[in-house]
């Protein structure tokens, strides 16, 4: 790694370094302590429509 960056040096190109290694983020358990309990969807309601009743469009109304 030293001879990489040295090369870099030389060709004036030290600073692009910094954009071929990524950012270093918040770690998983950081995350995991900081944020409590992770968002779950909601599950909606459901209809329950009798069995016996009639099957129709709906153009009444």
């Amino acid at each position: 790694m030293s001879s990489v960056i040295r090369i870099l040096r030389v060709l004036d190109l030290l600073g692009g370094l910094d954009q071929a290694i990524p950012a270093v983020g918040p770690r998983p358990m950081d995350l995991l302590r900081l944020g409590g309990k992770a968002r779950r969807r909601a599950s909606g309601t459901r209809r329950e429509t009798p069995a016996d009743a009639p099957w129709s469009w709906d153009d009444d109304a």
